[in-house]
């Protein structure tokens, strides 16, 4: 008999598991506002390697950068579920889910331990996983369910231990607690710390606590070995204490605890609207709470100061925050159904009239509007009919019934609003279009959050380009922008200021699944049977301004140098005509365009390799396919003399392009291929990144980056070089000349009077630039 009843119970627990899938999947929260948020933008694009990190401080695999307030191990395993999961929008979830199935179970159990049936805890459950909060944690779903498990679990483990006398279960308190400090650094272990304080004089705990010393200090150490990990390896790589602690009360005082947020605005956002649709039984359940026996009322009571608490001290953070208090609420209305009759009365056969109104209401319009299909319509109705049913017969002691049909219904509405647009996919057309190339976006409105997920279609970071700011187009002058809706005009308006060809490559639309429309939209809506009313367009534009030339007037100048090898040498006099030079040296995207139209080779890239990013040098390319595309560009290769003379700024007195500062890493991009502790990128990067690099003039990426060919034979020294300014080259070519040095040269490459010979062939990391 009592293995028959263990196996109903696992099935119990089954059957919720595979439930709170059925509605999460489809329904949690709002696909476009992962794009959105610190919690994204600067720890899970981090862990995916695809953000430029500036002054943020986070923890990278190869190397210390930290964000104090969100010691990412959440997102490490969506980082990898990003990496392995085609579609953005079941990775981001994909944790967030599980963590929230696994909290309807330990709401369950914390009914078992409540002395509650197997039916009431069930129904507990089911009133959490129905919670319209548990749909909107979408706003932020690698925080709040990832937090909520690990707390649920710890606070389980305390009041086992302490209500059924088992000090096992302190080892698993103090395990989940370290987890929760890894989700959330500060967050979790204060609610844990704040929930002990209350619980156990409430509960009248501390004698047997007090006797379970050594159970208490190892739950203790091992949550201070799991939390303390993080801050701990922080300390011991960079041996900063005072950067240590100020970094600590920045994250843990000055930001987060600036203002305090209104108790009225805590109860309206964060716990009435999140309890949707069961806000009249929690008015119920607060009336008849006096009634709960005296441990139920000491964990429940004491669970919802630990997170009331610290939500009313941070400012906005209400309706994130509040989510943890949603299964103590749940359990709260299950264990008080035997309270006064009036008071339930009123509110569940007010539950049971909104129900019956309100369910049907919304799945009829869903199905008019050709996004619900009758077979899943009509049973919806039923199921709403039925649980108005069970709520308005007020001697059924149970809630499983009609928390079961809200939960339904809630999936069935969500659910249809995401199969209409397709989980926010980006079409695969437009990810073809834009291809290896990096893309702005040009807003940062919520309309526009939804193309943020280019940025998990692409692994790579897709900026944000203020609107009304001038663009700041590439140093080769070209931008892929994406625009939204209004914003077109802006980029159109930006795009002229700024003298840059606008082109509309495509657009697509997206629907916002939970759109703060005003009535008359969803009058529109029902009336046309359309979704076009909070459709909200998408374009891909391209911009490019046309190759930009840094004018350099003649003058004579010292070239090459008395204390460098004999190549440089010997000094002499130099006389160069006016000309001009490009700003950039030739990008991947503008080369491209020469081999599109039939006139230049394809880059050789074995054994080279070519950068990922259209806008970086194009390298992988021989003296001849140089020589080619600066005919086809009208233009030509400098001499040896006009790209030294334009390297010093008009032929001054200076090492570097820059002056004679000793190269940096702010200045320009080189390496050494021996030097494995080197911070160079693994590629030449796009050009113009260095801009405290450049010539007096505004040239970029004179020194560093990739070589750059020029027109002039190889010489072993300057004996017998003219002193007009032109090529020198001599018959036969046996080698070329490179200048300029390049991500993986040497510092002393670098030098304005350095040079480099090679076969013509030669192609690794050789780049273009242009004189005219």
């Amino acid at each position: 008999m009592k293995s028959r009843e263990s196996l109903k119970e696992a099935a119990a627990l089954f059957g919720l598991a595979a439930f709170s899938l059925l509605i999460l999947l489809p329904g949690a929260g709002s696909p476009s506002q992962i794009t959105r948020g610190d919690v994204y933008m600067y720890v899970l694009m981090n862990v995916l390697g695809i953000l430029e990190v500036h002054d943020y401080k986070m923890l990278r695999w190869d190397r210390v950068n930290f964000d104090f307030s969100k010691p990412p191990l959440a997102h490490w395993i969506t980082a990898g579920a990003l990496n392995h999961i085609a579609n953005p929008f079941l990775a981001v979830r994909l944790l967030p889910i599980l963590c929230t199935a696994a909290s309807a179970l330990i709401t369950y159990s914390f009914g078992r331990l409540l002395g509650q049936s197997r039916v009431r805890a069930a129904a507990a459950a089911l009133l959490f996983l129905s919670c319209w909060g548990v749909f909107n944690y979408g706003r932020q779903p690698l925080l709040e369910a990832p937090l909520l498990l690990p707390l649920l679990v710890a606070v389980y483990g305390v009041s086992r231990a302490c209500a059924k006398e088992e000090p096992a279960w302190l080892l698993i308190a103090g395990a989940a607690t370290g987890v929760s400090a890894m989700v959330k650094w500060f967050i979790g272990p204060a609610t844990i710390f704040l929930f002990m304080a209350v619980y156990l004089p409430a509960s009248g705990r501390w004698g047997w606590l007090k006797r379970r010393k050594l159970a208490f200090a190892s739950a203790v150490a091992l949550a201070l070995g799991v939390g303390l990990a993080y801050p701990i390896y922080l300390f011991t790589k960079l041996f900063e204490p005072r950067f240590f602690l100020f970094q600590l009360y920045r994250q843990m005082v000055a930001e987060r605890y600036r203002e305090p947020t209104s108790v009225l605005e805590f109860l309206s956002r964060g716990l009435l609207v999140s309890t949707l649709p069961w806000t009249p039984l929690l008015f119920a359940a607060l009336w008849s709470v006096r009634r709960l026996g005296r441990e139920t009322k000491a964990v429940l009571g004491s669970w919802l100061a630990a997170v009331i608490v610290p939500t009313l001290m941070i400012v906005s953070r209400t309706d994130r925050y509040a989510f943890p208090a949603l299964p103590a609420l749940a359990l709260a209305v299950t264990a008080c159904l035997d309270g006064p009759q009036a008071p339930w009365r009123i509110a569940r056969r007010t539950m049971a009239v909104l129900m019956a109104l309100s369910f049907p209401a919304v799945l009829a319009a869903l199905w008019w509007l050709r996004l619900l299909p009758p077979w899943a319509a009509v049973p919806g109705i039923i199921a709403a009919f039925e649980g108005a049913r069970a709520l308005w017969r007020t001697d059924e002691p149970s809630l499983t019934a009609p928390a079961a049909c809200a939960g339904l219904c809630l999936m069935l509405s969500c659910g249809a609003g995401y199969a209409a647009v397709g989980f926010n996919e980006i079409p695969p057309q437009i990810i073809a279009l834009i291809g290896n190339r990096t893309v702005y976006r040009f807003d940062n409105t919520p309309e526009s959050a939804s193309t943020g997920y280019l940025q998990l279609y692409l692994k790579r970071r897709v900026y944000i380009q203020g609107v009304g700011n001038d663009l700041q187009l590439d140093g080769s002058g070209r931008m892929l922008a994406v625009a939204t809706g209004g914003s077109l005009e802006l980029l159109k308006v930006a795009a002229e200021k700024n003298g840059a060809r606008f082109e509309l490559l495509a657009s697509w639309k997206n629907y916002h699944t939970n759109p703060r429309a005003a009535g008359v939209k969803i009058l529109r809506m029902l009336r046309d049977r359309s979704l076009e009313p909070i459709a909200v367009t998408h374009y891909l534009a391209s911009l490019e301004r046309p190759m930009q030339w840094i004018p350099l007037a003649g003058g004579s100048f010292a070239m090459g140098s008395t204390d460098g090898p004999e190549r440089s040498q010997p000094r002499h006099k130099v006389a160069v005509k006016r000309f001009q030079m490009s700003k950039t040296m030739v990008t991947i995207d503008q080369y491209g365009d020469c081999v599109k139209a039939g006139a230049c080779a394809p880059p050789k890239t074995f054994p080279c390799v070519l950068p990922p990013l259209g806008d970086a040098p194009v390298v992988c390319v021989d003296w001849e396919q140089a020589r080619t595309y600066a005919k086809w560009a009208g233009a030509r290769l400098p001499s040896e003399a006009e790209w030294e003379y334009a390297a010093r700024s008009g032929g001054k007195e200076r090492k570097y392009p820059w002056g004679d500062d000793e190269p940096t890493f702010q200045r320009t991009t080189f390496g050494n291929l021996t030097d494995t502790e080197s911070n160079r990128p693994p590629e030449p990067i796009p050009v113009c990144s260095k801009p405290l690099g450049n010539t007096e003039q505004g040239l970029c990426d004179m020194a560093g980056n990739a070589l750059e060919w020029v027109e002039d034979s190889y010489h072993a020294s300057y004996r017998g070089a003219p002193a007009d300014g032109r090529a020198w080259v001599s018959s036969p070519v046996v080698e070329r000349v490179t200048r300029g040095g390049c991500f993986f040269c040497g510092a002393e490459l670098l030098r304005t009077t350095a040079r480099v010979h090679a076969d013509p062939d030669s192609r690794v990391y050789n780049g273009i630039r242009l004189a005219r």
